[in-house]
């Protein structure tokens, strides 16, 4: 009895321990790495509420309220500072780590059950950033390791199943699709696991903690009158949405190399810190491949190895439970795969394989394993936490983000060097926009935010365009990511409306470079578009001319570009003596024509492109079906080079003359100089016919 103490006492203490270790190792990373999307979301949402707003009501979210409410809350105690918020995660991924070690310490009694809480107290350094960041994946992922805990101790103790189903229904309001998979298995294990005569009993209790929770969410927001919004961002959002962001598994065979679609974009696949370390945009070398088609074959290995030798000579209960939380995260991995997904279930899977390694008989030799092993893990932590910190940028994000940046494109002077513009010209509390996927840029300058969306929310884009326009009306300043996202949607796609508001009524404001975010500033009114050429794109019929002068059709298609500066890129190919596209349409009363030429580089899915040098960017016009020589409206002369080209120059030319024609309008380039090699890409930016601006 007084050994079974002592050992409990011991437990309770080396728990203490882990918590101490893991909330170091977070609270080390911390003051690292500014998060754009994810933790921006979070922070934006939290500090409106924080001001009064309701969210789902007059915030937009399709995710769990819980980490939304819980950041308003403490911003509220302790005041909306960015180490509210991470301070938060220390403490989360503190208690998380105590917990794997109460999972480890119930499946197996050697000292390998600390190489567990081990590698979980390692994960915010060796998964950088994505465990120091605050936002609902990593609350959930550690609400849902408490939670298994619980579950695991719930076997013998109803306190602890209704605990486990409390936290379950919690883990559920961060992110709704990993809490009912969660209960369902941790529940099934309260069925199956217990003594027979009590089984009914912890099953009860899971249910009626998880039960306890869901009642006081629905009354809180049913005193609040929100109860049908919460339903419809939860359930009947999600829902909607379209399957754009789906993308392939790692390939297991052959073992050190991608297929290409893998490779073509590795930068969502391999590890975060190897990216930082070596770049992932030129060759992912051999040894690099493997490693990352073995992690992401961990969880599947986890699993078979828990059946296998759970068939062969059993494993504890504890092992099991913790395999209803591993088997509950994979689906995590689908239909998205990527780093970011798998960074959350790859700890649970190597505390998996460290749950069923085989036990070592001789406790001296099972130590001394344990001590090597937490050795090596500590090295590989210690050293990578201080490269981290030796290679990170300067602390120049202003005072609401003072954090540095270890990512390279972070650390360019881009991100700071708008956040201080914005400070110096926008108003506490002016309303500006940011486009696409920096709502950090929100928090970061104070301003505020005309609607109630900080990102593009798929499936609701009419509602979201009208919401967005009539926000816009407000303000003098958006942003812009300069690279639209060809890797997976384009904005112009996804709200063709407020992107043609941008067109219209902003300019790149003076002074913005020419990094990844674009600046822009409210301008003159340049018109509606009543002819959209880009959106006609797939009914021109493009064409090259041979050095010859010779014109002929081409039937290979341009590659769809990503829009920069705002301006959506209309592409086409050229030869020897240049290249064009044709266009067929009736002109309108009080119309002109508009685009931008002399943008050097663009990006497409697969590459970039280069501008031909020292060219003529000529539109020209004649009646349709006219054997007539096309009559030049519009000329530009472009010449791209090293200190060149990083900005559109417009090109207009009125088409009063033609009104109510129908024509044949022709945009073209012509170089200087018969141009050599293979065929090379020529573009114009935005391509329209407008009409006079509003009065």
């Amino acid at each position: 009895m007084l050994q079974d103490q002592l050992q409990k006492h011991a437990n309770a203490a080396f728990a203490a321990l882990w918590a101490l270790v893991g909330g170091l190792s977070c609270a080390w990373m911390i003051p690292l790495e500014p998060n754009m999307l994810e933790e921006g979301i979070t922070l934006h949402l939290s500090q409106r509420m924080m001001g009064g707003e309701h969210l789902f009501r007059d915030l937009a979210s399709f995710t769990g309220p819980l980490p939304f409410e819980l950041l308003a809350l403490l911003f509220r105690i302790f005041g909306d500072d960015l180490m509210v918020a991470r301070g938060a995660v220390a403490v989360m991924h503190g208690c998380a780590c105590a917990a794997v070690f109460g999972l480890a310490r119930n499946a197996r009694h050697d000292d390998l059950a600390h190489v567990a809480a081990g590698l979980f107290a390692a994960t915010p350094v060796l998964l950088f950033p994505l465990y120091s960041l605050y936002f609902y994946s990593v609350t959930t992922v550690h609400i849902a390791i408490v939670a298994t805990w619980a579950a695991s101790r719930g076997i013998d103790s109803n306190p602890h199943a209704f605990a486990a189903g409390a936290l379950v229904a919690l883990s559920a309001l961060c992110k709704q699709n990993l809490g009912p998979v969660l209960a369902l298995l941790l529940g099934a294990c309260l069925v199956v696991l217990p003594e027979v005569a009590v089984r009914w009993r912890r099953t009860g209790a899971f249910v009626a903690g998880g039960a306890a929770i869901t009642v006081a969410t629905l009354t809180l927001y049913g005193v609040r009158g929100d109860v049908g919004v919460l339903f419809d961002s939860l359930v009947t959002l999600p829902l909607t949405f379209r399957d754009s962001f789906d993308s392939a598994y790692v390939n297991m065979w052959p073992p050190g190399h991608f297929r290409e679609d893998i490779f073509i974009d590795r930068a969502r696949y391999v590890p975060a810190i190897y990216g930082f370390k070596y770049g992932v945009f030129g060759n992912v070398g051999f040894i690099a491949a493997l490693a990352t088609q073995l992690l992401y074959a961990t969880p599947f290995l986890a699993l078979a190895l828990t059946v296998f030798h759970g068939a062969r000579r059993g494993v504890s209960k504890t092992t099991w439970v913790h395999s209803a939380l591993l088997l509950a995260l994979i689906p995590s991995l689908f239909p998205r795969t990527d780093w970011g997904h798998l960074v959350y279930v790859l700890p649970a899977a190597l505390i998996q394989l460290a749950l069923v390694a085989r036990a070592i008989g001789n406790p001296l030799a099972a130590r001394a394993c344990a001590v090597a092993l937490l050795v090596g893990l500590s090295g590989a932590t210690i050293s990578t936490g201080k490269w981290l910190h030796a290679n990170a940028g300067p602390q120049n994000f202003g005072p609401k983000l003072p954090v540095r940046a270890v990512n390279q494109m972070l650390k360019t002077p881009e991100l700071p060097r708008l956040i201080r513009t914005l400070r110096q010209r926008v108003a506490p509390g002016e309303p500006i926009y940011v486009a696409r996927s920096e709502p950090l840029i929100y928090f970061a300058t104070g301003a505020s935010n005309p609607t109630p969306y900080s990102g593009v929310i798929p499936g609701i884009d009419d509602e979201q365009e009208r919401t967005i326009i009539k926000g816009l009306d407000q303000v003098r300043f958006a942003v812009m990511s300069d690279i639209d996202q060809p890797m997976f949607l384009y904005y112009n796609d996804e709200l063709p409306n407020v992107w043609a508001y941008l067109e219209r009524h902003f300019r790149v404001a003076p002074g913005s470079s020419p990094g990844w975010l674009t600046l822009l500033e409210r301008s003159k009114d340049r018109g509606p578009a009543l002819i959209d050429l880009f959106d006609l794109r797939d009914r021109g019929h493009p064409w090259v001319r041979q050095a010859t002068e010779r014109t002929e059709p081409i039937e290979k298609d341009a590659p769809r570009i990503a829009a920069r500066r705002n301006r959506r890129v209309l592409s086409f190919w050229s030869a020897q003596g240049g290249g064009g596209i044709d266009f067929e349409i009736d002109v309108p009363e009080d119309s002109v024509f508009q685009a931008d030429v002399g943008l050097a580089k663009v990006i497409g899915l697969r590459r970039e492109y280069s501008h031909p040098k020292r060219v003529d960017m000529i539109v020209s016009i004649r009646a349709a079906g006219s054997k007539d020589v096309f009559e030049p409206i519009a000329r530009a002369t472009v010449h791209t080079g090293m200190h060149r080209g990083y900005a559109w120059k417009p090109i207009q030319a009125d088409l009063a003359e033609f009104a109510g024609q129908r024509v044949e309008l022709r945009l073209e380039m012509r170089p200087h100089r018969r141009i050599e090699g293979r065929d090379q890409l020529v573009w114009f930016g935005s391509p329209r016919i407008a009409g006079p601006p509003a009065r």
